[in-house]
C-alpha cells in the first residue's frame, strides 16, 4: 500500500477522533525504527504506534505496552 496523501488524510481523521483534546503523556522508542506516543485524556490513555520499518511501515492505535 502506498503511503500517499489519501492514506495520510484517512489516518489523520481516524486518529483525530481518539486523540483530540488530549495531552501528550509519554514518548517511547522500544525499537530503533519504532515510536510509541501515549496521549492522556479524561476517558483514558491512547497509544499511537509509528513504525518506519522498510517491510512494515505503519501508523495505528495500539493497546500493547512495550519495554522502553
Amino acid at each position: 500500500m502506498a503511503f500517499d496523501g489519501l492514506y495520510l488524510t484517512t489516518i489523520a481523521q481516524e486518529l483525530s477522533r481518539k486523540i483530540l483534546d488530549t495531552r501528550a503523556d509519554k514518548v517511547q522508542q522500544p525499537e530503533k525504527d519504532e515510536i510509541i506516543l501515549a496521549f492522556r485524556s479524561r476517558s483514558g490513555t491512547h497509544r499511537v504506534l509509528l513504525t518506519s520499518s522498510a517491510d512494515h511501515a505503519r501508523v495505528h492505535l495500539t493497546e500493547a505496552v512495550k519495554a522502553n
